[in-house]
């Protein structure tokens, strides 16, 4: 997405040119305004995706307008150790237009390639987290659950308190922790998205029954929600 953004920004703003500024500068801000919506409404999951596109744009745009308008000079042997890698990468995006843009996506696709052979690795899994991830929820509903019903024995044991008392004794605990919960449960929700993206070896992945369990994880902080009501 970035990559067919970067050149229908380039080419529609500056033809076959080494880059005009009217042209790059219309052109330029009428992309900038579906890249900036993505990237500020985009679901969380996908923010990284989002980012790395927003970049290659940017990337392809602005490393194909400096190769066409400014000359640069030096020597490479005067370039400090830290400062080398930076100066690698630039000279690897050198061109105008597909000559950039090609270069930037060898090298996000061979990124990407490293990455997901790395997720077939052992330990590093988002399934086996969001196996983990939904077993200490469970045990978090567990706890929270125990709270509200101890809190009504002890209220019907013959505690009094107000209800100034009562409201700040408990209720505003319990509340902040639901809360928590339930920003927990959205947070698991995305993490079962983006694990069925992972490499597997021992077969389909049951993402259907892993996202019905998410469902009623919700479900019980809505009830719990009403019930301690």
């Amino acid at each position: 997405m970035g990559l067919i953004l970067g050149l229908l920004t380039w080419y529609i703003g500056n033809a076959k040119s080494n880059g005009s500024p009217y042209g790059s500068a219309a052109a330029v801000a009428v992309f900038c305004v579906p890249v900036l919506f993505l990237r500020l409404h985009a679901p969380p999951q996908y923010s990284p995706a989002i980012i790395l596109a927003g970049a290659t744009w940017v990337l392809i745009v602005g490393y194909s307008w400096v190769d066409g308008h400014l000359p640069q000079y030096g020597n490479p042997g005067m370039i400090p150790e830290r400062e080398q890698l930076a100066c690698t990468y630039m000279l690897l995006l050198l061109g105008i237009g597909w000559t950039v843009a090609w270069k930037r996506f060898v090298l996000v696709v061979i990124g990407s390639g490293a990455s997901f052979f790395m997720m077939l690795l052992p330990p590093q899994s988002s399934r086996k987290a969001v196996r983990r991830r939904n077993a200490a929820l469970i045990g978090v509903f567990g706890r929270l659950y125990s709270f509200l019903v101890s809190t009504w024995i002890d209220s019907a044991a013959g505690v009094k308190v107000t209800s100034a008392q009562k409201e700040k004794k408990w209720t505003k605990d319990f509340r902040s922790r639901l809360v928590m919960l339930a920003s927990e449960v959205n947070t698991l929700r995305g993490m079962t998205s983006l694990a069925t993206w992972e490499g597997n070896l021992r077969g389909a992945w049951p993402v259907d029954q892993y996202m019905k369990l998410v469902d009623l994880q919700m479900a019980m902080v809505n009830s719990l929600a009403q019930v301690s009501l």
